[in-house]
């Protein structure tokens, strides 16, 4: 909220969700065109800076609109350095100043002219192609603009009429679109009035790994119902079985698929499902593997504040595939989300930890100290 974020910048709270400590946001604005303008205008350019690179998103709307991508360094609370965010002020200050005396007349040169000026400020960034998508998808969805082309053939694939294994004509961008739009009616059904939720939680149980796998990564980004999660759960419970899906399925893919249906859980409202999630995979021997917990720190760290889920994922933590560094190298990022230093240094101090975990907490203790 603009509250939580003006608290943020003045520094009297912390930034909630820290990532390799630093605060990331996109900044969206845009302009409105004259009445004449927008009667002519047929396209609307979304560009994305990072320096002087620029995507366009293309929709049906007159409206120009912006969008910055920012990142700012961090303090040791997780707040605000102001120092940057001072220098990054005094950049912008003097772009916009150009621009404002700028005699070019075309929006979308002026803009450009202004993100010249800006080219070599270190707080832009540029998002993968996945999650400019997922980016795109969810301000048109914000902004009530249309979706993209891909989002009815993402719509129809999912209701699997014409066969789960035809995938390859499914663009990212669709499914994106579908994430966004779980609760709007899938009104290219030409028999039944039926919800993207309804569609996408029949589909869980029987997409091949890939197109699960993308539909899971864009689901990650927003809020999933009980239903959405309990789809989630069984596809997980079916995963952690013996046998695999098909005879001729690369069990080492195992662990990957895992980890997208635990990334794709972090925001559900069932946080009592969620908890029998993350149980199973505690309860398995993929708990070791370190794509699977990496993906539990980064996504469920808010369901790792019950206690006895801590314990069961820093026992696993200890275990992990990847050693000792990787046990130092999450627990940092843990520790370093505000909320979650007490419990883990609590859990720390627990007389019921293993010896294998008390080797590894004193390990990490003295790689601070040096």
């Amino acid at each position: 909220s603009a509250a939580t974020f003006l608290q943020f910048e003045q520094t009297h709270s912390a930034w909630p969700f820290p990532f390799m400590r630093q605060a990331w946001m996109a900044i969206l604005f845009w302009e409105q065109n004259s009445e004449q303008n927008a009667q002519q205008s047929t396209s609307n350019k979304c560009t994305s800076q990072k320096g002087s690179s620029q995507k366009e998103l293309t929709t049906q709307q007159p409206d120009r609109q912006y969008v910055w991508f920012l990142k700012f360094p961090l303090d040791e609370q997780a707040k605000l350095n102001l120092a940057a965010r001072d220098d990054f002020l005094r950049q912008l200050l003097a772009a916009l100043q150009h621009y404002l005396n700028c005699g070019e007349t075309d929006p979308i040169k002026k803009f450009q002219s202004l993100e010249a000026d800006m080219k070599d400020n270190p707080y832009g960034f540029t998002p993968n192609q996945e999650r400019m998508a997922n980016f795109h998808a969810r301000v048109h969805q914000y902004l009530k603009l249309p979706p993209s082309r891909f989002y009815r053939p993402a719509v129809e694939y999912l209701t699997g009429s014409n066969g789960f294994e035809q995938w390859s004509f499914v663009g990212y961008q669709g499914l994106a679109d579908v994430a966004a739009r779980l609760d709007e009616e899938a009104d290219n059904m030409p028999a039944e009035t039926i919800s993207n939720e309804s569609i996408v939680a029949q589909s869980i149980q029987e997409l091949p790994d890939q197109p699960l796998t993308a539909l899971l990564n864009c689901l990650e980004n927003h809020t999933l119902s009980s239903l959405l999660t309990r789809k989630i759960l069984q596809r997980v419970q079916e995963e952690l079985k013996d046998e695999p899906r098909t005879a001729t399925r690369n069990l080492n893919t195992k662990p990957a698929l895992l980890a997208s249906l635990i990334r794709a859980s972090g925001q559900s409202t069932d946080k009592n499902t969620q908890y029998q999630l993350l149980q199973s995979i505690f309860q398995s021997d993929h708990c070791k593997n370190i794509e699977v917990i990496a993906a539990i720190a980064a996504r469920c760290w808010l369901a790792l504040k019950d206690p006895a889920l801590l314990a069961l994922f820093l026992e696993a933590l200890a275990k992990n595939d990847h050693g000792q560094h990787a046990f130092n190298a999450i627990i940092s990022d843990l520790l370093f989300i505000p909320g979650m230093r007490e419990v883990i240094l609590q859990q720390f101090r627990s007389t019921s930890r293993s010896s294998r975990l008390a080797q590894a907490i004193g390990a990490f203790f003295k790689q601070v100290a040096e």
